[in-house]
């Protein structure tokens, strides 16, 4: 009965996973959060996407941070320590230049 009941989590935890894996794929094309699946860029970790809503056109850009989750999922520690950033406006914009770094070729 152990072994069976194993089996059953097992294979449940697999679903969730397919399912998540597939809600990521096809959420693009049924958000509102955006005007479009190309103002989407897919990150993966330690959150699935960044969106640029307003970038296909000349308006103002907003930028919003995405997580896709399915079923009775949560977000994990750093997801939520990601979000709690966002809500409290610790962001910031860094721009490097490659021309500050030096490479030498061998």
């Amino acid at each position: 009965a152990e072994i069976e009941a194993a089996r059953r989590d097992t294979a449940d935890r697999q679903r969730s996973i397919i399912k998540g894996g597939i809600s990521e794929i096809i959420a693009p094309w049924s958000l509102d959060c955006v005007n479009s699946a190309k103002e989407l860029r897919f990150i993966g970790s330690p959150i699935d996407f960044v969106g640029f809503k307003g970038l296909d056109g000349d308006e103002t850009i907003d930028i919003i941070f995405l997580e896709v989750k399915s079923g009775k999922s949560r977000l994990n520690s750093n997801q939520r320590r990601i979000k709690d950033a966002v809500n409290s406006k610790r962001i910031e914009w860094a721009e490097v230049r490659i021309s500050d770094l030096e490479i030498e070729e061998n």
